[in-house]
């Protein structure tokens, strides 16, 4: 055998080695990287959903509050229109007996 096919030989299984290491390395390293991509992911998509929950509760409740205040402005629209007709009744009843008043 020839000394360069041994020295090639021995070269060649220690890089092969030492690339086999490397390579095996590399793969774990991105392995890990995804998987806490996966988990970030899962937690951040957790923080969403709860956040959309919320947020659609909080717009429920504001639909809820809006609707009873329309209620109360149509209420308080009715008495204000009650009041006034009233006034002008009061208003008609004394200006009637005040000319009563004066003529007598």
């Amino acid at each position: 055998m020839d000394h360069w096919t041994v020295i090639s030989s021995l070269i060649s299984a220690l890089f092969g080695g030492a690339l086999w290491n490397y390579m095996g390395k590399r793969l774990n390293a991105e392995h890990q990287i995804k998987k806490l991509d996966y988990e970030t992911e899962g937690v951040l998509l957790g923080n969403l959903i709860e956040r959309v929950s919320k947020l659609e509760s909080l717009l429920t409740a504001s639909s809820e509050e809006k609707e009873a205040m329309r209620f109360q402005i149509s209420e308080l629209t009715v008495q204000v229109t009650e009041l006034k007709v009233e006034i002008k009744f009061l208003r008609e009843e004394n200006t009637r007996l005040r000319e009563a008043n004066q003529s007598i």
